[in-house]
């Protein structure tokens, strides 16, 4: 959520037109933050046009500021001076704590709010907003607008009452752009779970299946994606390690113990059934010993079987065409 926050256009404007400049004003749009090493950062502005005066801005919301951290951003401000040619201005929200080897680096800025950290080599500058340095602002309402975003990244509160400043304009725009992005989110419920739902209150057969088995996939597919983009840097953890590959050997043994133990789970990638025999064979694959009677009965349920009479019928009509290497 509170890098949403940090895509709205209003708080792209406070941002920008405070470290930049007023001149700064509607150039400045979110942009892709995945670089070709395969590292991502949080939040990156820049200008519609090139310009020694609106550099780049990057925005990041870290827990703990370490020095592990420090290398990352580094990292993170030379991927976009190559980029867009020029070293960007960076702004860093801590939510945790900050390390006093990184404090005692600290300069003072203009505002008692943020602290500028030492950055000649890779950006045009590095300003460092966290609960330590907002509490030794001055606060009066109406709050400057960057410290307001300040006090709503850093403290996290879930609601403004329980903030001293909810009077503050500013805070009450931010947490309006929270809960309206929260109501947007929870009604865009992920399409594959809804459509789990559907195919669910359908009537069974194969097809409902095989319908079922792709819209688990989808919200597997779905939820892994989520993980992946939405996870947290938590320094005092260390990620689980990828699994390894399995050589082609160990996977064919887990395929053939799927195919032989798992005859309830998702069904194996087959054609969607163009004729009635192609139907039986599909349904004979995923249902052993083989049922004519429940197979005539979801198939006529799926559409098939709309010529035969009864499940003898359809039976004998299969024997009559059935490949040599189709077995019961």
């Amino acid at each position: 959520m509170s890098k949403l926050i940090l895509r709205d256009q209003e708080v792209i404007t406070i941002i920008t037109t405070t470290l930049i400049s007023r001149g700064a004003l509607h150039f400045y749009t979110p942009r892709p933050t995945e670089w070709l090493d395969g590292s991502q950062s949080d939040v990156l502005y820049a200008p519609a046009i090139a310009s020694v005066d609106l550099p780049p801005v990057l925005v990041e919301i870290q827990r703990d500021i370490n020095h592990h951290f420090v290398d990352r951003l580094v990292g993170y401000a030379l991927h976009v001076e190559k980029e867009y040619k020029i070293k960007p201005s960076i702004l860093v929200f801590g939510i945790g704590k900050t390390c006093n080897n990184i404090k005692s680096k600290f300069n003072a800025t203009q505002h008692n709010f943020a602290k500028q950290l030492v950055c000649d080599h890779w950006a045009e500058k590095c300003l460092i907003i966290d609960c330590d340095t907002i509490g030794e602002d001055n606060k009066e309402l109406p709050l400057l607008p960057l410290l307001a975003i300040g006090i709503f990244l850093c403290f996290q509160k879930a609601s403004l009452m329980s903030i001293e400043y909810k009077d503050d304009t500013t805070l009450q725009m931010l947490y309006k752009i929270a809960k309206e992005q929260a109501e947007k989110e929870k009604a865009e419920e992920p399409q594959f779970t809804k459509l789990k739902e559907v195919i669910s209150a359908m009537p069974e057969g194969l097809l409902q299946k095989r319908a079922l088995s792709y819209a688990e996939d989808g919200c597997l597919y779905t939820d892994t994606c989520k993980r992946k983009y939405s996870k947290k840097d938590l320094s005092c953890t260390s990620p689980m390690p990828a699994p390894l590959d399995l050589p082609e050997a160990g996977l064919n043994l887990i395929h053939e113990f799927e195919a032989n133990n798992n005859n309830d789970a998702i069904l194996p990638e087959l054609d969607i059934p163009k004729s009635d025999m192609d139907y039986v064979i599909q349904f004979k694959r995923s249902s052993k010993p083989m049922n004519w009677k429940e197979c005539y009965e979801v198939g006529k349920r799926d559409g098939f079987f709309t010529v035969y009479t009864s499940p003898a019928s359809l039976k004998r009509a299969h024997y009559k065409k059935k490949p040599v290497d189709d077995d019961d």
